[in-house]
């Protein structure tokens, strides 16, 4: 019964995810924007129950790996480390030409410090690095 409790919130999750990831995303850069686009298939600006059922299919399919109609726990959780492991480098490749240049790099490490920085002293202290592990992952600055 616990495993079914697990198993059916990462999947509410990864749906629900899934469904804000895509009304943000677009060509400018923006992974939001390009999300949001890829599934308003209709380019009228606005995502649809069908546009939604099409994409929610989509991604189960994807989530499917076996292709046997159901996701098990183990696919469930393969298909959030690819996801997590895209958003990470949507966030690292800053000009979305498909590769992270050591100055994309360094650019997310000094926004990443800036936020860890809570009273921008120039200097991270334990406080402010546990507060930040407390919290959890934040946009702008990849959790490990």
């Amino acid at each position: 019964m616990k495993t079914q409790i697990v198993l059916l919130t990462m999947i509410i999750g990864i749906l629900a995810s899934g469904a804000a990831w895509a009304a943000t995303q677009s060509g400018d850069g923006n992974p939001q924007r390009t999300r949001f686009e890829r599934v308003d298939a209709d380019g009228n600006g606005r995502i649809d129950r069908q546009e939604f059922g099409a994409a929610r299919e989509a991604r189960f399919a994807r989530m499917d790996a076996d292709g046997n109609g159901a996701i098990t726990l183990a696919e469930l959780e393969d298909a959030a480390r690819r996801d997590h492991a895209a958003r990470r480098f949507e966030r690292m490749d800053a000009d979305a030409d498909g590769q992270v240049t050591r100055q994309e790099f360094a650019a997310l490490g000094d926004r990443m410090f800036e936020h860890l920085d809570e009273n921008a002293d120039g200097y991270l202290s334990m406080g402010e690095l546990e507060r930040r592990r407390h919290r959890g992952a934040t946009t702008g600055a990849p959790a490990n």
